[in-house]
């Protein structure tokens, strides 16, 4: 997303050259003998959280709009549980 310009940051937060330097440092790790992934920075002290926070921020906005419910009479939302 950073390399396609899909993700842009406000002027004049502090912390957007940290966390640049974190997204690119960010790394997946798959390991050999499990197949299984890991995700991190190939550092020790980094400011994962900054990455984490972006990560579920981007996720959540690519993720396609769910369908609303009808408006129902009143001024509560009634849900069913089936």
């Amino acid at each position: 997303m950073l390399q396609t310009d899909r993700l842009k940051f406000a002027a004049g937060i502090p912390t957007v050259p940290v966390l640049v330097q974190e997204l690119l440092a960010f790394r997946v790790k798959i390991d050999p003998l499990t197949a299984h992934d890991s995700y991190g920075s190939w550092r020790e002290g980094s400011h994962d959280d900054l990455v984490l926070a972006v990560a579920v921020a981007a996720w959540y906005g690519e993720r396609p709009a769910l369908p609303t419910l009808p408006d129902l009479p009143g001024s509560a939302v009634y849900f069913s549980r089936g």
